[in-house]
């Protein structure tokens, strides 16, 4: 299925549709993520600052995979 786009954490198998975003977190790995890097993120995305928001969305990805793996706390 070419018109849906992979969960970022390996192995996960969730995939969602749509082509806007190429990245996404499923809900299930979104919940790993430290409240105070969404708030970064979501920080980044009012001031529409796209380096900031690039920075905040490679550590959340960063987060997911690695709680994921159960490599961090």
């Amino acid at each position: 299925m070419p018109d849906r786009i992979p969960c970022v954490v390996p192995f996960c198998g969730r995939t969602r549709k749509g082509s806007p975003p190429s990245e996404w977190i499923c809900a299930d790995h979104w919940r790993g993520v430290p409240w105070k890097n969404k708030l970064v993120l979501a920080r980044a995305r009012r001031r529409r600052d796209r380096a900031a928001w690039d920075l905040a969305w490679t550590w959340c990805k960063r987060w997911a995979i690695e709680r994921a793996a159960g490599i961090s706390r």
